[in-house]
């Protein structure tokens, strides 16, 4: 497990695309369940369904990101490898 500390040196969470969001979760394993508007609905088995807003022109928030790697049970790190 990371301390906050190796999480907060990995790298930021601000300005990520909504795609490449969207894409750095479907190689960690989630699939689009279904698209309603501009949010992207994502399923795993064991887990709740996740809804990524894909905006054309805005970024994801930090807290949104943070509040989307918990639900996920993704480490920072973890993400942005895959991002």
């Amino acid at each position: 497990m990371l301390t906050n500390a190796e999480i907060r040196a990995v790298g930021s969470l601000n300005d990520l695309d909504g795609k490449r969001v969207l894409r750095a979760l479907l190689r960690l394993g989630w699939f689009e369940h279904r698209v309603v508007g501009s949010h992207h609905v994502l399923k795993r088995e064991g887990y709740m369904p996740l809804t990524v807003p894909v905006h054309r022109g805005k970024s994801i928030k930090q807290g949104t990101m943070r509040a989307l790697l918990k639900q996920a049970g993704i480490t920072e790190k973890q993400f942005l490898d895959a991002y």
